[in-house]
């Protein structure tokens, strides 16, 4: 089992992923589009699952996986994150390792969303976490 310190997504945003400090593998393919440019409006699409194997926090076992996109200083994104299955919550990290954005329940659901004019051009990372320890099973998450 993988494990990172800190106290669910929002400490491992804010003090677990320094610049510099780590090399995170990802899974997901992802393209690089221009600002405005648009495949069917969509940048990364996954059908993922948090599942025993998965990253975990140590301070609530909470399970996430990582996502990376290409984007452009202006460009806006709209980052949502569904699941059937488990109350989800997405953390979005911009290239310097920063906290961009994050969401737990978005327009009175247990699924999150994220709408962010990106403030830089470089590689984001996409948390895609689950809101306690219970939260297994399915998900969709799609950026565009």
């Amino acid at each position: 089992m993988k494990r990172l310190s800190g106290r669910g997504i929002r400490n491992l945003i804010g003090s677990t992923l320094l610049v510099g400090t780590m090399m995170i593998p990802t899974v997901g393919v992802a393209m690089t589009l221009s600002p405005g440019e648009k495949q069917n409006g969509v940048i990364l699409e996954e059908t993922g699952q948090l599942a025993s194997g998965d990253f975990v926090l140590e301070s609530d076992n909470s399970l996430y996986d990582v996502y990376e996109f290409s984007g452009e200083a202006g460009q806006t994104v709209v980052i949502t994150m569904t699941s059937d299955e488990f109350d989800t919550y997405l953390g979005l990290l911009g290239p310097s390792g920063d906290v961009v954005a994050e969401n737990d329940d978005s327009n009175g659901t247990t699924d999150s969303e994220i709408v962010v004019t990106l403030p830089s051009s470089g590689t984001y990372t996409v948390i895609a976490n689950a809101y306690d320890q219970t939260g297994r099973g399915s998900y969709s998450l799609i950026v565009e």
